[in-house]
């Protein structure tokens, strides 16, 4: 609206002013206002490890809809994404090499029959003869072990909590002796509290750069499934993820509540047994199973060693050299082999792969070894010396790994 004055009245018989206010439309435009996404986040952990897994990328809300705008849903193609990844073929004796921090909960409550105990002890034990605390001379899994299965109801009405096997540790030797002295407790099912004391031992003792994790080993029948559920939830929301070992049949209640609490996709999150006598001589199956779906970065120690022995090459230590880093070979190499290639013809026993910044990169290094030092890193991967003579232990760099070239004179 805009208006004016009137400075001079008709008289005698003078013409009257026009009308002294107007108005016209603004601010036409709709009130709603649609959200407004981020750009993609990285691409997350693969689903499996082998035999074709998925992994997810997001985008997230940076601001919020106005009135009736819109917003994509958060499992639509705007929000997520999804790809296959990992599609080699299992061969039956991968390991865990994961950065995770993982803890396993077993279930030892009443449902657990007393004669069927120490087949989940066996099989807890089988799971932590697969994971590897140190490979390629860096740290990789930690593991704690939890109890649960012990519920009572205690003053004042309280539910008795889990209860800590051990905490959060890369000695996989001091797990197996705990996991094998695990007794059978035959409470009720405090499932939700075996959550909450795997969130805080995660978020007390975890890494910050290791994948959160969570492995229930139970029959699914928790006794307050609404609490269970809702803690489940919020594991989820602090970013951990849930495995499910489901001691079950299929279409059952009880193992369509481990699917639902179980991250998503629910089919590379969850492995089914169907009975608990299934974990007979440590159920090896089932072993294997579990360990290419719940670990993110699992390999096969002799498939790596048929590689090395066909290639001429093998990888020795990520994040690190040994020896001193000579000359650049290339800028914009982005597989070993073509690194390899480079450092042979330049007559060098050794070559760096660039990662992160500097990745593409490919330099050789300046030292030499004989086939016993060759044989010895193949026969031990988990923590390969570096020999004194090419200055001690491996360089510590998160922008290299290292790789050595198998001698000429060396017969595997």
């Amino acid at each position: 609206m805009k208006t004016r004055s009137i400075l001079t009245k008709p008289m005698r018989g003078g013409e009257g002013c026009e009308a002294v206010a107007t108005t016209e439309a603004c601010e036409t435009q709709s009130c709603d206002k649609d959200c407004v996404l981020s750009s993609w986040g990285a691409w997350g952990p693969c689903s499996m490890a082998c035999n074709g897994g998925i992994q997810q990328r997001r985008t997230s809300v940076l601001e919020k809809i106005v009135a009736n705008g819109r917003c994509a849903a958060e499992d639509s193609s705007s929000r997520l994404q999804e790809q296959n990844c990992n599609m080699n073929a299992c061969i039956g004796d991968e390991i865990c090499i994961a950065v995770q921090d993982l803890i396993i909960s077993v279930d030892s409550s009443g449902s657990v029959p007393a004669a069927m105990w120490p087949n989940v002890v066996n099989f807890t034990e089988e799971l932590l003869k697969r994971y590897k605390a140190k490979y390629y001379a860096i740290e990789t899994m930690r593991v704690g072990i939890i109890q649960f299965g012990n519920g009572a109801v205690e003053d004042e009405g309280i539910i008795s909590p889990a209860f800590k096997v051990t905490s959060l540790t890369n000695n996989i030797a001091t797990l197996k002796t705990a996991a094998a002295a695990m007794k059978h407790k035959n409470g009720f099912t405090n499932m939700a509290q075996a959550f909450s004391l795997a969130e805080e031992l995660l978020e007390k003792q975890g890494r910050p750069e290791a994948q959160f994790a969570v492995m229930t080993i139970s029959d699914g029948v928790p006794s307050f499934k609404f609490n269970t559920k809702e803690k489940a939830k919020e594991l989820e929301s602090r970013g951990i993820q849930k495995f499910m070992v489901s001691v079950s049949t299929p279409r059952s209640d009880a193992f369509e509540l481990m699917k639902a609490m179980a991250s998503k996709p629910w089919e590379t999150n969850v492995v089914r047994v169907p009975a608990w006598d299934a974990l007979q001589d440590g159920g090896g199956p089932f072993v294997q199973e579990a360990l290419v779906k719940f670990c993110p970065a699992s390999m096969s120690p002799s498939s790596v060693l048929d590689i090395a022995r066909q290639g001429g090459f093998m990888l020795v230590r990520e994040r690190g050299y040994c020896g001193g880093l000579g000359k650049t070979l290339g800028k914009r190499i982005l597989e070993p082999q073509a690194c390899y290639e480079l450092a042979a013809e330049a007559k060098r026993q050794a070559f760096s792969m660039g990662r992160k910044y500097r990745i593409g990169r490919c330099s050789v290094e300046l030292l030499s070894f004989s086939c016993a030092t060759y044989k010895g890193w193949r026969a031990d991967l988990e923590n390969p010396a570096c020999n004194a003579s090419w200055g001690g232990a491996f360089h510590e760099s998160r922008y290299y790994d290292w790789y050595a070239i198998q001698p000429s004179d060396c017969t595997l």
